[in-house]
């Protein structure tokens, strides 16, 4: 009988791991859907907890304009079926669905610029250098590329470490 209990909890355990957790689907923990990555940026460039801050803010801020776009896309299909219906094609729902995007890419941009201009107030010029050579690689974890001028062994941390001595 008690092994029964075991294996019994054994199996729900499992169901929860592989159901990502014992979490409920509204719950994303402390740092939330998509700010993980933040983790390792913030240790990459030894950041302190004002900046984090106001990274977190910035990435946040450029999220919610991102998230407009959501619901774009069934608009979009919407606008085009309603275009080809007719036995002429109608402009008019395509003009409308453009004007839309636009609007939705231009507030991403203002946003964009805003968030951008704080990171690099926030960030010291050792930093921003980091975090530029990061966007130009791509984001490619620690692997060398030639935007990282990385040494021998082909990780940027060795070269960091050569450029501290």
């Amino acid at each position: 009988m008690f092994g029964f209990l075991i294996g019994t909890a054994c199996l729900v355990g499992l169901y929860k791991v592989t159901r990502g957790g014992w979490w409920h689907p509204g719950h994303r923990g402390r740092w939330g859907r998509g700010r993980w990555m933040l983790r390792g940026l913030f240790q990459r460039l030894d950041t302190s907890p004002g900046q984090e801050k106001v990274i977190t803010e910035s990435f946040e801020a450029l999220r919610g304009a991102a998230s407009k776009f959501r619901g774009e896309a069934d608009k979009l299909r919407a606008d085009l079926s309603a275009a080809l219906r007719g036995e002429t094609m109608d402009h008019e729902p395509l003009k409308a669905a453009f004007h839309r995007q636009d609007a939705l890419v231009e507030a991403l941009r203002r946003e964009l610029l805003v968030s951008l201009g704080k990171v690099h107030e926030a960030l010291d010029p050792r930093q921003r250098g980091e975090l530029a050579e990061l966007i130009e690689s791509g984001f490619r974890g620690g692997h060398c590329h030639s935007a990282h001028r990385c040494g021998p062994g082909g990780d940027w941390r060795e070269t960091r470490y050569a450029q501290s001595l």
